[in-house]
């Protein structure tokens, strides 16, 4: 479990610091306060070996794939600023981790090209007509028993991944979701056939009879050359999930990747999108109960204050202790501060219809 994230000239963060993370918690504040960018520097702190982590980045914001290190890294330096190194530090139960970036104009595509071997070619783009990259993106990672070093690099026409360390593998399976990004309709088809042949599909009928009572059975079905989950829903044919609303929709991501993934991270931006204020007592409560069940840890931001309180059954005796965390960003002469705050703090808020966002 994350306990504690330290951030230095990610975005808008600067000697940023959120501790007492807890199993579930869920972050608010005002536009463009950095509520996303604090869930993307942990995603690029535990996608850093990935080749496409920084296109991944840019899709999150809907930024196209270009090939320029000021557009494809260069904006998540705090003012763009590539003289100031990025720091993500991530205490995992209080054991601190870090993570490096910084610019390295001693390394280059044309000092390294002639000795990349076929297999260190992760990521490639074609079409895209840029000149070679004018520096390197050194990116160095330390814990307390091992350590790591590599360099991304551009070209003409791809992306390379240049470790000059042993990679450290992550036992962490981490999933962003938006209501912009959503996980790919072969990839869910993979996860409920994993739950479909250990028994247990049983488990995501019953969560989405929670929206839509009438789904009598839940079957991956190919067409096109493409697997999909259909739903029955008692019409004469099955129906495509994505056929169905955005809140049944985004319900199957949540529950499948949390039942499917082991130890799984799930960073959620805007976890209100899709669904009604009505269920989302429900919504929190399953979330509750999965995590739970699967020891995951889920962290997501909210604008909507129904979404917000409706987290307060997170906080009931069903729950442990410390169960969820609220933390609310603010920003300050043009600083972004955390403001924590505890269970009790938390319940006589929304009891007293004080306004948290």
């Amino acid at each position: 479990m994350i306990t504690k994230v330290e951030l230095n000239n990610f975005r808008c963060f600067n000697n940023f610091s959120i501790d007492k993370i807890a199993p579930i918690t869920l972050i608010s504040g005002l536009n463009n306060v950095g509520k996303s960018a604090f869930l993307e520097s942990i995603f690029l702190f535990y996608e850093r070996n990935s080749s496409e982590v920084f296109f991944k980045l840019n899709m999150f914001r809907q930024i196209p794939p270009l090939l320029s290190p000021k557009w494809l890294w260069g904006h998540f330096f705090s003012n763009m600023n590539l003289d100031n190194n990025i720091i993500i530090c991530i205490y995992e139960n209080n054991e601190k981790q870090n993570l490096i970036l910084s610019k390295d104009n001693l390394v280059s595509v044309p000092s390294i090209i002639n000795n990349l071997s076929s297999d260190q070619f992760n990521f490639q783009i074609t079409n895209l007509n840029t000149n070679l990259t004018e520096h390197a993106l050194k990116l160095q990672f330390h814990n307390q028993i091992n350590s790591e070093k590599f360099h991304y690099l551009l070209s003409n026409n791809a992306i390379f991944r240049n470790p000059t360390s042993q990679t450290i593998i992550t036992d962490i399976f981490i999933q962003y979701l938006s209501h912009k990004i959503s996980v790919p309709q072969d990839q869910l088809a993979e996860y409920f056939g994993i739950l479909d042949i250990s028994g247990n599909k049983y488990k995501i009928i019953d969560i989405l009879r929670l929206i839509e009572p009438g789904i009598k059975d839940v079957s991956v079905l190919m067409m096109d050359g493409f697997n999909s989950i259909f739903l029955d829903i008692g019409l004469p044919t099955k129906i495509p999930l994505n056929y169905l609303g955005d809140g049944i929709i985004k319900l199957t991501q949540i529950a499948l990747t949390m039942l499917t993934k082991p130890r799984v991270l799930l960073l959620i931006d805007e976890i209100d999108e899709g669904f009604h204020f009505e269920f989302f007592p429900k919504l929190w409560e399953i979330i509750g109960d999965l995590a739970l069940e699967t020891h995951s840890q889920v962290l997501a931001t909210t604008h909507n204050l129904e979404c917000l309180r409706s987290s307060k059954v997170l906080i009931s005796d069903k729950f442990p202790p410390e169960f969820f965390s609220y933390v609310r960003l603010d920003s300050l002469n043009n600083t972004t501060k955390p403001v924590l705050f505890s269970n009790e703090e938390f319940r006589y808020a929304i009891e007293s219809n004080i306004e948290l966002r």
